[in-house]
C-alpha cells in the first residue's frame, strides 16, 4: 500500500526520466512485490482459506488502488 502510495505521488508530481526510473521501479519495486502476494493467496487456497485468500486478494487491491489515487490527487495540480 505505501509503495502504491508513492506511486501516486510520483505520478500525480509529473515526475519521469530517471528520478520515476529509481523510486517508482527500483525503491517502489523492491517494496511491493506481487510475489510476495501470490505466495500467501497460494498457501491459503492451498490450506482450504478461501475466504481469506479472496479477502487478501480484495483487500490488497482495493487498498493499493485507493493509496495510488491519494497519492495522484494530493500532488496532481
Amino acid at each position: 500500500v505505501v509503495g502504491s502510495f508513492v506511486l501516486g505521488l510520483l505520478v500525480g508530481a509529473g515526475v519521469t526520466g530517471a528520478p520515476m526510473a529509481l523510486v517508482g521501479i527500483g525503491f517502489c519495486g523492491a517494496l511491493t512485490t506481487f510475489s510476495t502476494l501470490a505466495l500467501e493467496v497460494w498457501d491459503a487456497m492451498d490450506d482450504d482459506r478461501r475466504p481469506q485468500a479472496v479477502a487478501n486478494v480484495a483487500l490488497s487491491l482495493a487498498l493499493g488502488i485507493g493509496a495510488a489515487s491519494l497519492g495522484w490527487v494530493l500532488t496532481s495540480p
